[in-house]
């Protein structure tokens, strides 16, 4: 599947559901073709994504084009959030997850994807990794344990003592200015959903009522300098970020803040607002976001209701092979297995 990730849309998800989910650097992959999420409207888009599915047969996904047509390979649409989302691949395994990416992933000269005109090559992992000898985890332990359940955390330090038998070495850091982070993060993020929901309106489109109401409460209440204040606040930490980066080649935080939460009454006819709960499921993914730093969503383990629940990772910009090659990696050597029928091959063993 694929999906727009704003705040961890794609890896939260995943996480939950016994996938592999991966928020892609911003830029990397075109924003051109992701809507509002009504099919009607989205004709274009589909035919794109035909295209894509086709090209897909050339990546390894023989299937992609069948599964497009039947309508069992889906598509999830959200809205193009510019500078703290992008469109990113959910699939069963790392190594469906890659090859699905390195479709999606590279320049597009077209107009809606200017963002993605200045990257480096796109390259998936060719072999499984041996060991983690020579990779340094960075570990805030504070932001780590801080309010996260013992059902989330003590799978997360588990499986961390597994990744330095396996030759990591955990670096030590403290991740600074959070709240702050937290507060511009939500002001671009809304910001920019609320200048798309204008822009489909008066393209005729239908927005889900959620959307329509976060625009029109951020209309009445934020500011043109408030979005600019947030966007100079990103600059200073994406400078942060790429001084972590210097000194560890990812970080590795637990999923959420929470475990599943339960589906209430009507929540399957008319969804479901609730701030809360969408800070505490996205607390370690949308830091990342924010800054544009891909991050990868891969199992960890089953709560005491037997719900999966996802260990996260994250890397400097355009580092997303890594994210890759550590996942496939775990997938195949970590205690925790998944149902063998969910199993494709791995990549060669170098």
């Amino acid at each position: 599947a694929v999906g727009t990730d704003g705040g961890g849309s794609v890896r939260i998800p995943a996480g939950y559901c016994n996938l592999v989910g991966l928020f892609p650097s911003i830029g990397r992959v075109p924003q051109r073709g992701t809507s509002s999420g009504r099919a009607q409207n989205s004709q274009r888009e589909f035919a794109r994504l035909r295209k894509i599915a086709k090209r897909s047969e050339q990546n390894g996904l023989d299937f992609a084009s069948q599964f497009f047509d039947s309508f069992r390979f889906r598509i999830f649409f959200g809205l193009r959030i510019r500078t703290c989302s992008a469109a990113g691949p959910m699939a069963h395994t790392p190594q469906d997850c890659a090859r699905l990416y390195a479709v999606m992933a590279g320049t597009d000269y077209q107009v809606g994807s200017e963002q993605s005109r200045i990257q480096p090559e796109v390259t998936i992992p060719k072999t499984l990794l041996k060991s983690l000898v020579g990779l340094k985890v960075g570990i805030d332990q504070s932001w780590n344990q801080a309010g996260v359940p013992d059902a989330l955390f003590n799978p997360f330090q588990k499986r961390l003592n597994w990744m330095i038998d396996q030759g990591a070495e955990i670096v030590h850091f403290i991740m600074p200015e959070k709240d702050v982070v937290y507060a511009a993060h939500l002001m671009c993020f809304s910001n920019e959903i609320a200048s798309d929901v204008i822009r489909y309106q008066q393209q005729g489109k239908q927005v889900d009522y959620d959307v329509e109401m976060i625009s029109n409460i951020q209309a009445q209440t934020v500011r043109a300098t408030d979005y600019f204040i947030a966007n100079k606040i990103r600059t200073k930490f994406m400078r942060i970020m790429d001084d972590l980066f210097s000194k560890m080649d990812i970080i590795a935080t637990p999923m959420s803040k929470s475990t599943m939460v339960e589906i209430g009454a009507g929540d399957h006819l008319y969804g479901r607002s609730d701030a809360n709960t969408v800070g505490k499921i996205s607390y370690f993914t949308r830091i990342f976001n924010f800054v544009g730093c891909p991050g990868i969503m891969v199992q960890l383990g089953h709560d005491k209701n037997d719900v999966p629940f996802g260990f996260h990772m994250a890397a400097k910009w355009w580092n997303e092979e890594k994210l890759f090659e550590i996942a496939a990696f775990m997938e195949s050597e970590a205690p925790y297995k998944k149902p063998v029928h969910l199993h494709t091959p791995p990549f060669k063993t170098a």
